[in-house]
């Protein structure tokens, strides 16, 4: 069980990595299009937060399916499950963005984000011992 946990933990803070360096990547590349910060939070704060609120989403999703008793094998079904999940939830934060700092031009923004750290996050859990191998 410890095993296990040290697993999790070590996939939770790559995802975490990950989603805090593809956002400030996108930041960096298009700073008109894709902003954190505001006047409650500093731009490193707003990163930081979205990078959390990320993970923390990504981790949800596969206990939830569990709850549901909905059954996801395919590798293209759960990343379009997560790539449906991160559009949604970039464009959510930005919509809340006084309170977590991100902000976006527009919904080209929210689908391009969100298509890039399904990517990334998809190619951290295939590249972590945690993941099924076939």
């Amino acid at each position: 069980m410890k095993n296990l946990d040290n697993k999790f933990l070590r996939l939770s803070g790559m995802i975490f990595l990950v989603n805090i360096i593809i956002l400030l990547i996108i930041s960096l590349l298009f700073p008109s299009n894709l902003i954190f910060g505001n006047a409650q939070l500093s731009s490193l704060a707003a990163l930081m937060l979205n990078g959390l609120l990320f993970t923390l989403a990504f981790l949800a999703i596969d206990p939830l399916y569990r709850n549901f008793n909905l059954k996801i094998t395919s590798d293209i079904a759960w990343i379009f499950v997560y790539g449906i999940e991160n559009i949604l939830i970039t464009w959510v934060f930005a919509r809340l963005a006084k309170l977590t700092g991100l902000g976006i031009s527009s919904y080209f923004i929210a689908l391009f984000t969100g298509v890039i750290l399904t990517v990334g996050q998809f190619m951290t859990v295939k590249n972590q011992p945690l993941a099924k191998k076939k």
